[in-house]
């Protein structure tokens, strides 16, 4: 073989490594997102989670609220009445 060739050859086998040497890389950067995809997804699904159990409390404080309300108009309803009875 020529030495023109040789370097040739050399030259492909280096650029082939980097090549790889790059996939790798890349491959492994995929790896890592993937880790923390699914770690993401993990915390989304608690927080849903944790929003889903808000909304249920915030509905029972309102029904409270709500015939806390209601007991206290009914109250002043009949407080009127007295009142204009006498």
């Amino acid at each position: 073989m020529s030495k023109e060739q040789l370097t040739t050859i050399a030259a492909t086998i280096v650029a082939l490594v980097t090549i790889l040497a790059f996939l790798w890389d890349i491959s492994n950067r995929i790896s890592e997102m993937e880790k923390r995809l699914g770690a993401l997804e993990s915390a989304v699904s608690a927080n849903m989670e944790s929003i889903s159990e808000l909304r249920v409390d915030v509905r029972e404080i309102r029904g409270i609220v709500n015939s806390h309300l209601d007991a206290h108009a009914t109250q002043a309803m009949l407080g009127d009445k007295t009142a204009e009875s006498q």
